[in-house]
């Protein structure tokens, strides 16, 4: 049980991941400025797989993600959210 609480940990407090419907997902991270930056390989979310990179910046979080051939980069300011669309 312990390490399913550690995975909603980084999942859901760390990089924020949300199902908003079933290949659409919300991110609102915060990643602390000491940590840098969290990497996920291998989401398995809504039938795809992709890779998350949240940088953290002093002004807010850099969003990567890589899904194949296709890559998203995006910036978002402290307390935002971004939603992505898996296909």
């Amino acid at each position: 049980a312990e390490s399913a609480l550690f995975a909603r940990v980084i999942t859901e407090g760390l990089c924020g991941i949300t199902p908003v419907g079933l290949r659409k997902l919300s991110l609102s991270p915060s990643v602390p400025l000491e940590l840098g930056w969290v990497k996920l390989k291998s989401i398995h979310a809504g039938g795809m797989c992709f890779d998350l990179k949240i940088t953290r910046q002093a002004n807010g979080h850099n969003i990567e993600v890589d899904h194949g051939q296709v890559h998203i980069s995006h910036f978002i300011s402290l307390g935002e959210s971004f939603e992505i669309i898996l296909s």
